[in-house]
């Protein structure tokens, strides 16, 4: 028993071995490709040199070997072994995701919709087409900010998208923020000159920012002119400025100071009365 026990150890130790000779060797040859390619600095080749001889003296591997090479090589590289295999089938389920979330979109299915463009951008969270779809089912959602911050990021992943810049005009236009609405519609009109729908919105804008001003300035003035100092303006006619005015009073005086005024003011007094 003892016997079989050593020997099924020593076979295990001997796999074991192998596997690990055989990840060492890889690893080593993926090392030298790096240098073979020059592909790291000049200052670090040295110390890639350096890492592949101490791996190659603690696993007893020779890249030069050809029966080492025989036993330990595999058919893939690490970079194939470590590429990403999964890329190409999760790009085809979003853009199938993208499709289905369209046709729920023109078929006034809205929340679908969102739906699976929120299932598209958890595969593929950098393509800006499936936010700025999104944004479009939050728009007839009613939902303003969510596709405000839709628009926003597919912005922030292609700064040349037309369409997000477009939408996002709307969604500030809807939202009465003009001015933001028209650096959109511009910056979208600057991408796409002969897009109608952009002229058209611009416009729009341009014209309800006019209509905005206009209602400021009505605000700003007083509902009534203010009296100006010095006494009340009596149709047009300021009694003030006479007052002020040194010529008059001095007529006013001389007036006052005559016979015949004082004559006619007394007659006017006398004749007042209680009604």
């Amino acid at each position: 028993v003892n016997g079989c026990i050593s020997a099924c150890t020593c076979v295990l130790v001997q796999v074991m071995s192998l596997k690990n000779k055989k990840i060492a060797y890889a690893i080593i040859k993926h090392l030298q490709s790096q240098l073979d390619k020059n592909a790291v600095e000049e200052d670090d080749r040295e110390s890639l040199e350096v890492s592949i001889q101490c791996l190659s003296a603690a696993y007893g591997v020779d890249l030069s070997d050809e029966a080492q090479k025989q036993q330990l090589g595999v058919e893939k590289t690490l970079e194939e072994l470590f590429s990403d295999d999964s890329a190409p089938q999760e790009t085809e389920k979003a853009e199938a995701l993208k499709l289905e979330g369209n046709e729920h979109l023109k078929c006034s299915r809205f929340q679908e919709a969102v739906d699976c463009y929120t299932r598209a951008v958890s595969l593929l969270p950098d393509c800006s087409t499936y936010y700025c779809n999104r944004a479009a089912a939050y728009i007839k959602l009613n939902d303003f900010q969510r596709a405000m911050e839709d628009c926003q990021k597919a912005i922030e992943l292609n700064p040349l998208y037309a369409r997000a810049h477009g939408r996002l005009g709307y969604v500030f236009s809807t939202l009465k923020r003009y001015k933001e609405s028209q650096v959109c519609f511009k910056k979208a009109l600057e991408l796409e000159p002969d897009n109608p729908n952009y002229k058209a919105n611009l416009q729009s804008v341009e014209t309800a920012l006019v209509a905005e001003s206009e209602a400021a300035k009505q605000k700003e003035e007083p509902q009534q002119q203010q009296q100006p100092q010095g006494g009340p303006n009596l149709g047009g006619l300021n009694i003030g400025n006479f007052l002020n005015n040194p010529t008059f009073m001095s007529m006013a005086g001389s007036m006052m100071q005559s016979p015949a005024f004082q004559n006619l003011a007394t007659r006017m007094m006398s004749s007042g009365g209680s009604g």
